[in-house]
């Protein structure tokens, strides 16, 4: 566990989810934070970088490919998230909060 500030701290998740739709829901996620985002639309790396006061949340999207099963094809990204100045409490409390715009459902 990190209870450090001053240690990055990183979590990985495999996402089912086009950089752009990342981009699109990032806007609402960073709930009124600045951010910087570098657009590689989907082909190469994209990147964001959130503004939390002092502190900075960095966000590494992978190149996206798509998952085949059957006949459905799946989008995947996988996003690294860096929080620089953040303990691993609030980094937690961070991508509670992420998941929660990023969940997705079907019916």
């Amino acid at each position: 566990m990190n209870g450090v500030a001053n240690i990055p701290v990183r979590v990985t998740r495999e996402m089912g989810i086009t950089h752009r739709a990342f981009i699109r829901t990032l806007k609402g996620a960073a709930e009124g934070r600045t951010f910087t985002v570098i657009d590689g639309e989907g082909i190469t790396a994209s990147s964001a970088t959130i503004n939390d006061g002092d502190r900075e949340i960095r966000i590494h999207l992978a190149p996206q490919w798509v998952r085949r099963i059957a006949t459905i094809k799946l989008p995947v990204t996988v996003v690294t998230y860096e929080f620089d100045g953040h303990t691993q409490a609030e980094a937690d409390a961070v991508m509670a909060r992420f998941e929660i715009f990023f969940r997705r459902g079907g019916g």
